[in-house]
């Protein structure tokens, strides 16, 4: 065949494979659920409503080049949303009212654990309460949990603000009139509407070109001439070894905050949401939750790596003590863990993502009720 023929044929063929290809379930072209869920998430919550996910072979995101496939940890994966599109709460208490509201972010949904092992779930079986998980990609502001809170029925309860050191603090000035999500109500889930508005953003994705990524990252990292160690890491991922010989990955933002052990974070903003909430008669918690290397890089065997520091966080939670904000800091109670566990090769992160797993998560779950209930 000609060259002059040939090219066009290929172009024809590639467009046909790239259309045929985007009606396949993009499910089957992801690692865990954050994505797929969120890409077709409606204007009232920040993942797809009313969806199942299962993957029994995800992994952590860290992991997700091809030149760290050794150190991933395959494990099944079991996400839900409700009809407003937040993640489902398997909780212990389904007849009682809702009488604590979370708002967090990825670690406030759990991403990559269990229904049943995510923290709102883990503070529902501690607590006796029934917890609604209203997490996303960032805390709700103000306005969100106003909405949220009168939607569930909330007349009194706790509104648990989940903090992880590498975000920031919103500023009072920015968050005071900010929505998130609309009121609704959502579109029926079985509306051809609703389908249609899914549909198309499924098919916005290109998984032939997801499948071509694939294929240059095995490429490079299997074939390739160049040895493995010469190659730069990924610009997000950092990989130490363990004091027990174990590989773990780092998010290379949560090692870089290591280098400010005395970075300041304000507390003005929670000091004012507590008098906000106060006047909706619900009462704030906020849980500081430590960055994987705060607890991992006091055990990374390279001498030349930065030490972290949890003054940072000891600091900001003296700070909101002395405003009268009620808040409980995990970063001591994981770190016992860590100690105790590393011997033994498990771990309260995942090695090969930057998210707290369910060991950690209880853990957190653990200190909050404990620390509630003690108050």
């Amino acid at each position: 065949m000609r060259i002059g023929r040939l090219i066009p044929w290929t172009i024809a063929l590639a467009l046909v494979l790239d259309a045929t290809t985007r009606l396949i379930p993009i499910d089957m072209f992801s690692f865990r659920a954050w994505e797929p869920l969120s890409l077709a998430a409606g204007p009232t919550g920040p993942f797809e409503a009313d969806r199942n996910y299962i993957n029994p072979l995800s992994h952590g995101d860290l992991s997700s080049a091809a030149r760290y496939s050794d150190v991933r940890q395959h494990h099944l994966e079991y996400f839900s949303t409700d009809h407003w599109g937040f993640r489902n709460t398997v909780s212990g208490s389904p007849d009682r009212a809702v009488g604590w509201l979370l708002v967090g972010d990825s670690f406030g949904v759990s991403s990559g654990v269990l229904d049943g092992n995510t923290l709102a779930s883990q503070v529902a079986r501690l607590s006796g309460e029934r917890v609604y998980n209203g997490s996303a990609s960032r805390p709700l502001p103000l306005n969100d949990i106003r909405f949220t809170s009168g939607r569930l029925g909330m007349k009194d309860g706790v509104v648990v603000y989940e903090f992880m050191e590498r975000q920031g603090m919103p500023t009072v000035a920015r968050a005071e009139n900010a929505r998130d999500f609309r009121d609704g109500p959502p579109l029926p889930e079985r509306s051809l509407l609703e389908r249609y508005r899914v549909w198309r953003k499924s098919v916005s994705v290109s998984r032939l070109r997801i499948l071509a990524g694939w294929g240059w990252e095995f490429i490079d990292a299997k074939i390739g001439s160049t040895p493995r160690d010469a190659h730069p890491q990924p610009a997000d991922t950092v990989s130490y070894e363990l004091f027990n010989g174990r590989t773990m990955l780092f998010y290379k933002q949560d090692v870089d905050l290591a280098l400010d052990p005395y970075r300041q974070i304000s507390p003005d903003y929670l000091v004012w949401l507590k008098s906000e909430l106060a006047k909706l008669n619900l009462q704030l918690v906020v849980l500081l939750v430590p960055n994987k290397y705060s607890v991992y890089g006091s055990f990374v065997k390279d001498r030349s790596a930065v030490l972290p520091s949890n003054l940072p966080l000891t600091q900001f939670a003296e700070r909101l003590k002395a405003q009268d904000v009620f808040v409980v800091n995990v970063t001591e109670a994981l770190l016992k863990q860590a100690t105790q566990d590393l011997p033994k090769d498990e771990y309260v992160y995942f090695i090969d993502d930057s998210h707290w797993n369910e060991r950690g998560i209880g853990v957190a779950a653990q200190a909050l009720v404990e620390a509630w209930k003690a108050r």
